[in-house]
């Protein structure tokens, strides 16, 4: 026997949501219908390129050259892209998520690099 259940978030979760279900599915639609489009301006607008990308999808399903590479001629840096970016926006959120010993290390740290930051 095949039985479908479907669980609802709870109003309160959904309601906190970054998109809704007609957003979602505007967005897949253009993901697949216009891919490489999509993809560059998600990622242009998502992330902190160092070195910005020119291509955003090289692919060769060639058995001798077979790759799929996205943004490969970008660079980001993780750093960047993970902390940097929010501790601005974000100093006491950060610091509440760590132990007195290990904030005070990371905070002297994150002084000494972005002293704007704080």
């Amino acid at each position: 026997m095949s039985e479908t259940k479907i669980y609802p978030p709870p109003p309160g979760f959904a309601a906190r949501a970054l998109i809704n279900a007609s957003t979602y599915a505007s967005m897949y639609r253009e993901s697949v219908t216009n891919t490489e489009a999509f993809w560059a301006k998600q990622a242009r607008e998502r992330l902190t390129w160092s070195k910005p990308f020119t291509l955003v999808k090289d692919t060769s399903f060639d058995a001798k050259d077979l790759h799929v590479r996205w943004f490969a001629d970008g660079e980001l840096n993780v750093a960047v892209n993970c902390l940097d970016r929010h501790l601005a926006k974000r100093p006491e959120q950060w610091k509440q998520r760590h132990s007195e010993n290990r904030e005070k290390a990371a905070v002297d740290r994150i002084e000494q690099l972005h002293p704007s930051a704080l």
